[in-house]
C-alpha cells in the first residue's frame, strides 16, 4: 500500500507519524525511544544504535528486514 520494501521505509513512516502526532500528543516519541531501547537490548548491543540500522545489519536482504522488524515489533508489543 505504501511501497514498503525495506526496514528504512518503515522508519520513515513512523517518523512521519511521530512528526504529525507531536502536535496532538507527546507519547509517540516515547514509542520510538522505547522501541530503540528494546531492539538494542534484544540484539545485546552495548551502545545506543538506531533500530533500522540494527535490523538492516542482521538482515540478509530487504524482505528479510521487513520480516525481522515484524517479529521484533510484535515481541515488543507483547512485552509491554
Amino acid at each position: 500500500m505504501y511501497g514498503v520494501n525495506k526496514v528504512e521505509d518503515i522508519d520513515l513512516i513512523i517518523l512521519g507519524y511521530i512528526t504529525c502526532s507531536a502536535v496532538v500528543q507527546g507519547n509517540a516519541l516515547d514509542f520510538n525511544t522505547e522501541f530503540r531501547n528494546y531492539v538494542n537490548k534484544d540484539f545485546e548491543m552495548k551502545g545506543d544504535h538506531a533500530w533500522p540500522r540494527l535490523i538492516r545489519f542482521h538482515s540478509a536482504n530487504d524482505s528479510h528486514s521487513i520480516e525481522l522488524f515484524s517479529k521484533l515489533f510484535f515481541k515488543y508489543l507483547i512485552s509491554n
